[in-house]
């Protein structure tokens, strides 16, 4: 069955590697031609060229005798969707089942073109429950089938603590990175994704516009008020919605903690007010935006060098309450965001 997620076009197997082929020559040559993709495709250049044909009719490229290959905008959507679900089973492979550098890429090539979006899905259920769930024992396959209907099960206690139903963020910390929600990732920043959220329809949505575990993710802009931030996924600049991407878990460099020599207070992280947790004291260090907004928000206290406390959060996370200066304020996360801070612990 083919991925209906990552290939609605029903392309077949060699179309997609041809796809992929061109994507990778675009992007360690910046162009792509017959003979390199014939290469790399190990078949004669005719039968390239008849390929480059029938992927100029299906809208996929841009291709006449004798000039070089462009992906059109939809062709390169596609190409990085397929890219990335290779990428996934490929790091899945290596990182979980130890399979060889070479064997994992060849194996990964093979399953690709076969899986369906659900079985696809499931495998990257698998990666993080493997890589996360601290209830991990020698029964994980059982405990994994718990977890996989859990989600249904909002007061499943058990499962209280497991990817399924955990609040993000979901901190693992490691000595090297700190884990954040995506719409928390401040802008040109990058990370890597490591979890998917709780909702099984969001989560497939995601998946299939190539946001999977393994893949590198960086914030280009972050969204104002009910406009999509903009990431660049595996060089593809992509736009997210503020709902899905709190549902995207990522980790990032911890390069950035340091001890504050004057007062002896741990900086944990650069990042904005919305990602502050509940309870945390921080320290604004820039405050963006232009106009009233920007305006508003220096007028409530939000000025540089100012120390204020999360108070709490609504039950949908938005607004958050923070006290600053003596005075609590509400703001919307969208302000929130624009509020450059360094959280003191």
């Amino acid at each position: 069955m083919k991925n209906e997620a990552l290939n609605e076009q029903n392309l077949s197997q060699a179309q997609e590697d041809y796809l992929k082929i061109i994507l990778d020559l675009i992007g360690s040559h910046r162009v792509a031609r017959i003979k390199e993709i014939a290469q790399r495709k190990n078949v004669s250049m005719p039968t390239v060229s008849e390929a480059m044909r029938k992927l100029a009719q299906d809208g996929l490229i841009n291709y006449s005798a004798h000039e070089l290959i462009e992906l059109t905008p939809q062709g390169e959507q596609t190409a990085h969707q397929i890219t990335a679900r290779h990428q996934f089973l490929r790091y899945f492979l290596q990182e979980i089942l130890n399979i060889p550098t070479d064997t994992a890429n060849a194996e990964a090539c093979a399953l690709e073109h076969h899986l369906s979006a659900e079985t696809l899905e499931r495998l990257i259920l698998l990666y993080q429950f493997l890589t996360n769930c601290p209830r991990f024992d020698e029964n994980l396959i059982e405990i994994f089938r718990q977890c996989l209907t859990a989600e249904n099960q909002p007061d499943h206690a058990e499962c209280h603590d497991c990817f399924v139903k955990i609040a993000f963020p979901h901190t693992l910390p490691d000595h090297h990175t700190i884990h954040i929600r995506l719409a928390d990732l401040p802008e040109g920043q990058e990370g890597v994704i490591v979890i998917l959220g709780i909702e099984a329809e969001k989560r497939r949505i995601l998946i299939g516009q190539g946001f999977v575990p393994g893949a590198t993710i960086k914030m280009e802009r972050s969204a104002v008020g009910d406009q999509p931030f903009i990431v660049k996924l595996k060089g593809l600049q992509s736009k997210i919605s503020p709902e899905l991407a709190r549902l995207i878990e990522v980790a990032v460099q911890s390069e950035n903690q340091q001890t504050n020599m004057n007062t002896n207070e741990t900086v944990v992280t650069p990042s904005n007010l919305a990602g502050v947790p509940t309870g945390q004291r921080f320290r604004i260090k820039k405050v963006c935006g232009e106009g009233e907004i920007w305006q508003r928000l220096i007028d409530l206290g939000f000025i540089k060098n100012e120390v204020g406390l999360v108070i709490r959060e609504a039950l949908l996370k938005d607004p958050i309450e923070v006290e600053i200066k003596g005075t609590r304020v509400s703001l919307r996360r969208s302000e929130a965001r624009l509020i450059e801070t360094e959280v003191l612990n």
